[in-house]
């Protein structure tokens, strides 16, 4: 809800599943759907301290939309310990479906091992086999260079 993610989350991903979910008639198997929202701030222990009070006190049944790997990260072993579904749509970290996957989840966008072999495999397949990497320091970036090096 704040921070360098909120204008490709935030208020917006907020407006746009209510109006999901008044497309979509407002209930499920006769239960009402209800939206909640917090802000993680771009913190791990934020987002997981907001998601298990959600899991363990408000009866929240799935979590979506966490637009930061790192926080994704924290939130999808909490959901997968919970048995609570999770949807990613914004964390693009390789290892929500390598090292960290979860039965419960799904990575709905590019990760970092997509796009790690994109580009590197035709500089490679074109001889240029010699590498510097200009990385950001955050789980993304790092995950990027891990993916791309291998």
């Amino acid at each position: 809800m704040s921070g360098f993610v909120a204008d490709i989350s935030g208020a917006g991903s907020v407006l746009a599943a209510r109006m999901a979910v008044e497309d979509f008639g407002g209930s499920v198997l006769g239960r009402p759907i209800e939206i909640v929202s917090g802000d993680h701030q771009n913190k791990p222990d934020v987002g997981a301290a907001v998601v298990r009070r959600w899991l363990d006190s408000e009866g929240v049944d799935a979590i979506a939309d966490v637009p930061t790997s790192s926080v994704g990260l924290a939130v999808q072993e909490i959901t997968r310990t919970k048995s609570r579904l999770f949807i990613n749509s914004a964390g693009s970290s390789g290892d929500f479906t390598g090292k960290a996957c979860s039965p419960l989840a799904n990575q709905w966008n590019i990760d970092t091992y997509t796009v790690a072999n994109g580009v590197p495999r035709v500089l490679i397949q074109r001889g240029l086999d010699t590498w510097s990497f200009v990385t950001a320091d955050y789980t993304f970036g790092l995950a990027l260079e891990r993916d791309a090096t291998a």
